[in-house]
């Protein structure tokens, strides 16, 4: 039973949190899906469990799903924008979002920001080909078009930062030439 559990990061053995089923009687699994899956593969037919009589609209069982996943140390940065845009949708702002996940209030919202990304973009920086911080200068051009299709073709590219100074460059121009007509 319970000793056989393995240790979280802190060294901890973590229980599964369980809500009560909506159709019927009995409980869903809400957070350990990894731990649970691991203790089956090891023959253990009883796992402790937290049962969160809390959680007893779909809606909350999802965002306690979705904060749960959050504190996964193996997710993407894309992986962590979709899950806190799904919580924003169930009326969660961004600190909670933060206090619920132990994340800063800056990093849920430069994570939230990664949404507003093209998709080939958030591919790329899901994949690791590109970096936050191209990432977040690529965001500044979401209102430019035109600079938009050429850096997105440069995204996760050696000459990506040549052409985000391009950018800025022309951008800078355009301003100066508008304020002189």
């Amino acid at each position: 039973g319970w000793q056989d559990i393995p240790l979280n990061p802190q060294g901890r053995r973590q229980a599964v949190a369980l809500g009560p089923a909506l159709a019927g009687e009995g409980y869903v699994l809400i957070g350990g899906h990894r731990r649970m899956d691991a203790a089956t593969k090891a023959g253990l037919t009883q796992l402790p469990a937290i049962i969160r009589e809390d959680l007893v609209t779909e809606a909350q069982q999802v965002e306690a799903m979705l904060v749960e996943n959050l504190h996964r140390v193996d997710l993407t940065p894309v992986e962590e924008a979709q899950a806190y845009e799904q919580l924003t949708l169930f009326g969660m702002q961004v600190a909670d979002i933060a206090s619920a996940t132990g994340r800063a209030v800056s990093t849920v919202k430069s994570r939230l920001k990664l949404n507003g990304l093209p998709e080939t973009a958030k591919a790329k920086v899901h994949a690791g080909d590109a970096t936050l911080l191209d990432a977040e200068a690529l965001l500044e051009f979401t209102d430019n078009p035109e600079a938009l299709v050429d850096l997105e073709a440069a995204f996760g590219s050696d000459n990506f930062a040549w052409r985000v100074r391009h950018a800025h460059d022309n951008a800078a121009r355009a301003a100066r030439n508008a304020k002189e007509l």
